[in-house]
This record gives C-alpha cells, structure tokens and sequence, in this order.
C-alpha cells in the first residue's frame, strides 16, 4: 500500500519572499521621501517668488521715475511690510532697493529669508537690468531661484 500524505499543500509566502517585499519597499520609500520633501519645499518657495513680483515692479517703476533706489516699502508705494504676507511668507520688506523676503519659521528654518537684489543696467538708464536672488540661510544647499534678466 502506498502512503498518502493527508496534509493540504500549504499556502502563503516564504520567509524570503516576505523580506524581499519589504526590503523594496524600504527602498522605494528612501527615494520617494526626499524627493516628496524637496517638491514640499520648492512649492512653498513659490509662493514668496509669486508675492514678490508685484514689489519687484514698484522698485523697477520707482527707479525708472526717480533714478534711485526707494528706501522702503512706502517711498515705493507698497503696503508695509507686516501686510504683504501668506501662509509661507511673514513679510516683504524693501531696504534700500533691496527686496526682503521673510519666511514663516513654521515651515522654515527660523531666520530663513529670500532676498533680492537689483542690478542696475550699464546701457540703459533708469533700468533695473536683472534681480540677484539668495537664500538666507541656504534652504537644503539647493538653488532656490533662478537668475532672470528681465525682458527688453
């Protein structure tokens, strides 16, 4: 007679398989959460290069009229700078000609700040030529802005 084994074939995955599912994963996560974090700090960033545009061509106006920089945020006919703000941005301040823009320690490092400084154009007068934008202090050691001459 020949002996049956009675016991059902069994079912489910192997230790191995379970480890290699879940090592990838692991792995697939490792990518996936920096790259999720930078997407969450470059759209944030946005929204201060997005608020600064407007303050960027009262500065540009201002120099085109009076052929200096404006001191502040009210020679350049802005609204102060406690109430140019948004979820990202505390404030926007102008110092100088220089446009500061503050950022909400919330979502930031604390201090951290965007600025942007004009360059004066060598051939024609009375115009801002491009803007100099940095980062303060430096968001993850990535570029933040792109330098952008302005349009002729």
């Amino acid at each position: 007679m020949v002996a049956r084994n009675h016991f059902p074939p069994t079912q489910g995955f192997t230790l191995i398989e379970l480890i290699a599912v879940v090592s990838l994963v692991g792995l697939l996560a490792g990518i996936a959460v920096p790259a999720y974090q930078e997407y969450l700090r470059r759209s944030r960033v946005a929204e201060a290069l997005l608020l600064s545009g407007p303050v960027k061509q009262a500065v540009e106006d201002y120099y085109a009229w009076h052929g200096r920089l404006p001191v502040d945020n009210r020679a350049a006919g802005v609204a102060a700078a406690g109430q140019l703000h948004g979820r990202d941005v505390r404030h926007i301040e102008i110092v100088d000609g220089v446009i500061r823009v503050g950022l909400n320690p919330d979502r930031f490092p604390a201090e951290a700040a965007l600025s942007f400084q004009p360059v004066l154009d060598a051939v024609h007068p009375l115009k801002i030529a491009y803007w100099v934008c940095a980062g303060e202090p430096a968001l993850s050691g990535r570029p933040i802005c792109r330098q952008v001459a302005n349009d002729e």
